[in-house]
Formats: structure tokens, sequence, C-alpha cells
């Protein structure tokens, strides 16, 4: 299947950027080419999705009369576009823009490049099992991956599957009518994850700050998900009213301007605090910790500052404590991610927790492993570790420990030293795992050049 996909978007790509037409416009284009065939596609359709008309504005109906008749090709693909986004809006409360381009984008393109893309598209999908959820889900991963890969946006710091998996299983659980946010949604996966996995999810909330983005998201979460009530939008202020939500999965950011984005925090106390400092991440923290429901979980990725006791973070790490809202802390290896070397920390909240509960740190740095350049988390052994503590027994390993609420004080908030209390100071130096395979592959590498050298100079001493 992505050898298919991969030709059928290159090849429309190719046809379609004849002119000056940009990355995000073929992007664009091509999710509404996308959506239209899923849309018709009564195999796949949504929930509660229900197509009322004859198959008049099917995709494989209009690309039957296009080829026998060419004239009003504009109009006719607006038509039936333009059928299927008032359906959404009218069935799923969707905007009216969800599969709309900029007509200016597309009304110069030629009749028969408009043939050659619905032919190319009609011959991908008339093989494709769409009735296949894991297919499915598959597809929209290679479709963000393709996209992401090409046009280098605030995507490009997508959260990798596996991690994905490891977050959405400490928010498993048996509650139903569940609510899930995400402020900083990107192009959905996270939320795709959490709608795949978590049981009982009934409405998903979340913010993408692009228009591609938002509509990326919006479309894979239609698609991929079961019967739930999904709730984008694409701004940069982020206001979800006095709404609370029982689950919160999120991947914030932490390099962009804090002055592009506008985040309410009701609660004064993390008001206060958010004035004090210029992080993003802190910003965004301080607006989940907002937004979580009094019995509310939440699997956040953050830098590793805040494993270190930084004074940027200390006053919020004092009032999760406080309020005893911190369950596990994992650290994650460094270069999990492929454009960046943050090395993220996990920190799972949950405001159910018992008094004088133990905090579970994780030392994960070690469980990834290597394929070609990019490192892949351990995700089984994670998983399953998550999975031991949910059910109330702690792993019986030396890179998990447990400390009390008051021990991160004493420690003054520094994470890291707890983790690596047991450690041998090594010449008082400590490298990541993912900087010693890099420089262990450097040394193999040195060690062929010698070789090499020393094989020349022997066949020379010979000659």
């Amino acid at each position: 299947m992505q050898n298919r996909l991969e030709k059928t978007l290159d090849e429309t790509r190719k046809i379609y950027v004849s002119g000056n037409e940009s990355f995000r416009d073929f992007c664009d284009f091509t999710l509404s080419i996308i959506t239209w065939n899923l849309l018709s596609d009564a195999r796949i359709s949504p929930p509660n999705f229900k197509n009322t008309t004859s198959d008049k504005y099917n995709f494989t109906s209009v690309l039957k009369t296009l080829s026998h008749n060419a004239v009003n090709i504009h109009s006719t693909i607006n038509e039936a576009l333009h059928y299927w986004n008032n359906l959404l809006q009218n069935q799923q409360k969707y905007g009216l823009a969800l599969l709309k381009w900029d007509d200016a984008i597309t009304e110069n393109l030629p009749g028969n490049s408009w043939k050659l893309i619905l032919q190319l598209w009609g011959k991908f999908f008339s093989i494709f099992p769409s009735d296949n959820r894991d297919i499915l889900c598959e597809f929209w991963e290679y479709i963000e991956r393709y996209f992401v890969a090409a046009y280098n946006n605030e995507n490009a710091y997508l959260t990798p599957v596996a991690l994905i998996s490891t977050m959405t299983q400490y928010l498993r659980g048996e509650e139903k009518n569940i609510s899930i946010y995400d402020p900083y949604a990107r192009t959905g996966n996270l939320l795709a994850g959490a709608q795949h996995i978590v049981p009982g999810v009934q409405e998903i909330v979340g913010m993408s700050s692009t228009r591609l983005s938002w509509k990326l998201a919006t479309i894979r979460l239609l698609f991929t998900g079961v019967q739930s009530n999904i709730h984008l939008s694409n701004s940069s202020k982020i206001d979800v009213n006095n709404d609370t939500f029982d689950m919160i999965l999120s991947n914030p950011p932490y390099g962009d301007s804090r002055d592009s984005i506008s985040i309410s925090v009701k609660d004064q106390h993390l008001a206060t605090i958010i004035q004090k400092t210029k992080r993003l991440e802190v910003l965004f923290l301080s607006h989940m910790l907002d937004k979580l429901s009094d019995d509310g979980r939440a699997a956040i990725l953050l830098p590793s500052v805040f494993l270190t006791g930084s004074s940027s973070v200390k006053s919020l790490m004092a009032y999760i404590l406080y309020r005893n809202i911190l369950d596990v802390v994992v650290e994650l290896p460094q270069g999990l991610f492929e454009r960046t070397a943050i090395a993220p920390v996990l920190f799972c909240l949950n405001k159910k927790r018992k008094k004088d509960k133990n905090i579970i740190l994780i030392n994960a740095t070690n469980e990834m492993f290597k394929s070609g350049r990019q490192l892949y988390l351990n995700e089984k052994t994670l998983t399953a570790w998550l999975q031991q503590i949910q059910d109330g027994s702690i792993p019986n390993e030396k890179n998990i420990i447990k400390v009390a609420p008051h021990e991160v004080v004493t420690a003054d908030y520094n994470f890291y030293k707890l983790l690596h209390l047991q450690e041998k100071e090594d010449n008082g130096e400590r490298k990541p795992v993912a900087q010693l395979l890099v420089e262990g592959e450097q040394i193999q590498n040195n060690l062929v050049l010698v070789q090499r050298e020393i094989a020349v100079l022997i066949q020379n001493y010979n000659n």
C-alpha cells in the first residue's frame, strides 16, 4: 500500500505543481481529493454520517462523467465538493472549509490535468481496502509523514508512533463517555492514537495552529476513530471557555514564540506563575492543569528541563506536588524525534491519586533501539511497565524507583538527581546514551579508515 500511495502522491504533485503552486496548496488540494474519495465509499462512512442523495456526487460517478465530457470541469467538481461540505456541516458540525480549496489555485489547471489527477486517485482507491481500520490508520500516518517531510513547519516535531502508544497506555481504563483534550494538536496524531486505543472516548477537543494541520487532523479523526464528537479549531487563541476534560494528551511546543500564542488560564495561582517566565511549555502545562477535571488524568511530553529543578519550573512543580497530582515521571531517550535532539520527559498526572502515594520515577534512557540513523523507543517494555503500575504493582527493575512527594521537595525538585542517585560517577561526567551510540559509530568508521590505510601500506610495501 505504501509504495502505491507514494507513487500516487508523487505523480499528483508532479501534475499539480507544474506552475508556481506551493507545496502547502498541493497538500490542501490533495487532502480534499482523498476525503472526497473516502466520503463516497459507504464502507468507511464516518459515524452517524448519512449520504441522502443519489450517486451524482460520488467520486467515481463524477470521474466517469468527466471522462466522457470535460466541459465545465471546474464547476462540476466544485459542485460535488460543495455538496459533501454541506453534508458534513449539517450532520457532523464541521466547518464548510473542510473540503474547500482556493479556487484561484486550481482554476488554471487544464482539463486534461484534472482528469489525470482524478484517474490516479480513482485507480488507487479502487484497490485500497478502506474498510480496514488498521490500514486506514497506517494510510493517514503515511500521508502525515509525506507532507511533513517536504513541508517543514511546526509539525516537524511529530510524536513518534511508539511514544504515542506509551502515552495512551497510561490513559487506558474502564471509564466511559470520556472527553480528551490536546491544546496543540498539530496534525492530530496524538488524538488519533487516543481515539484508537483508549476505550470510551465520546468527545475530542483540540487546537491546531495552521489551517493545513487542522484539516489533516480533522479528516483523519473523522475516518479512523470510533463514534465520538470531534471539535478541532484553527486559532492561535486557545480558549475552551470553562470546560474541563477527563483526559489530556499533549506534546506542546517548546521553541515557539510566547507572543504568538494566547492561552487562557483561570486559576489565579497558575496565572501568577506564567507571568514570571517566558517558557512556552510552562504556559501550556499551566493551561492543561487548569483544564484537567477533578478526577482527570494526563500524559504530557515536556523537555528535560523539567527533570533538573530549573528555577523557571520550580513554582509549577511545587503547585503540582502540593496538590498531589504527579503520578509517574519517565525520563526518555534522547534522539527519538527526527528533527530535534531535545531529550523528552513524560509526565503522567492523576487527580485521583490517593494521599501519601509514592511517585514512580522511570529511567527509560536505555529503552530504545537504533535503525539506520534513527532511534526508536522500546514500546513493549515501557507499556508493560506502565500497565503493571496501573495494576498497583511496581516493576522490579533497578531503573524504576518510588519517591514520596516530600523527597522531591527535599531534592529541590531535581528528578534527575533522584533517578540517577544510585549510579556510579564516571569521572564526574555522564553522557546520554544517544551520544554514546553516535560516538561508538564514529569510532567504528575511523577504524575502517585505519584498516584501509594499513592495507594500502602493506600493499605498497609488498610492491
